[in-house]
């Protein structure tokens, strides 16, 4: 299912350190190519220490983006599952805007150091090499997606038959046949009953995700993940969105984009 397994890739989202590595090192690449002089008396001039804390600005902004869409595009587009649609949207999101992006970006780091882009042979020396850098960076993204998946898979038969929730100072666990959803409001996290019993939980609902069997529960959207049980009956409503209409009542509309109402009516069964 389409949830579950973006689930896992999103938890190891690069962390801050990881981007700001990544975005040094392709500057200091982009800089270096065409530059004659060898590494000490490059790394020594100042103009170096300039080029470098514009380029790696700007690469920071790059590799942050592609990082942001890979991650939103495996909530949505499982490459397992919508290979052709993900393929288009990788492409097109994750490869030729954030092309588009470095040329902006460089065309604004050359303004800033007063020289003109076009004279720089930046088109012709360095943007095919960032293009390459790109490529990697997808690469990358999918190999950790892939391997992730896998581990995911290979963890499901281990997931724990109940959830530990907090109330009063009291850490007490809830089977999964006692859990209707799970859901987000006012910056917290909530898991309610089927009896109507509310309690707080520590992890974010992606890593709920991970730790529900995917059999049974469903992520209808950012804010909830809902139990089967819980599910008394939906409606097709405009544009092919779904609503569900959830028991014990919930304090807003379920609703189900277009994109995952047939992922929904795959997992309940539906056809």
């Amino acid at each position: 299912m389409v949830n579950s397994n973006a689930t896992v890739v999103n938890r190891f989202w690069p962390g801050f350190f990881s981007i700001l590595y990544a975005s040094i090192i392709s500057a200091h690449f982009i800089i270096s190519i065409g530059d004659e002089r060898n590494l000490l008396d490059l790394i020594l001039s100042r103009e170096y220490f300039i080029s470098l804390a514009y380029t790696g600005a700007a690469a920071f902004a790059v590799v942050f983006y592609v990082s942001w869409i890979d991650s939103n595009l495996n909530l949505f587009y499982d490459w397992r599952g919508k290979f052709l649609e993900r393929l288009f949207y990788q492409i097109v999101l994750a490869l030729v805007l954030p092309a588009f992006l470095v040329y902006v970006l460089t065309a604004f780091v050359h303004y800033l150091l007063g020289t003109g882009v076009r004279e720089s042979g930046f088109l012709v020396l360095k943007f095919p090499v960032a293009i390459l850098l790109l490529v990697i960076l997808n690469l990358l993204l999918i190999i950790s997606y892939l391997v992730n998946s896998l581990l995911k898979d290979d963890g499901q038969e281990h997931i724990k038959p109940f959830v530990w929730v907090h109330k009063s100072g009291r850490n007490i666990p809830i089977s999964h046949e006692e859990i209707a959803y799970i859901f987000h409001k006012d910056q917290y996290n909530y898991l309610r009953t089927l009896s109507g019993q509310d309690f707080m939980i520590n992890h974010t609902l992606d890593e709920m995700q991970h730790k529900l069997p995917a059999t049974e529960f469903f992520r209808a959207n950012r804010q909830i993940i809902i139990n089967i049980s819980a599910c008394s009956h939906y409606e097709t409503i405009e544009f092919g969105k779904l609503r569900l209409e959830i028991k014990p009542d919930f304090d807003r509309a379920v609703i189900v984009s277009q994109k995952r109402a047939r992922d929904f009516k795959k997992w309940a069964g539906k056809p």
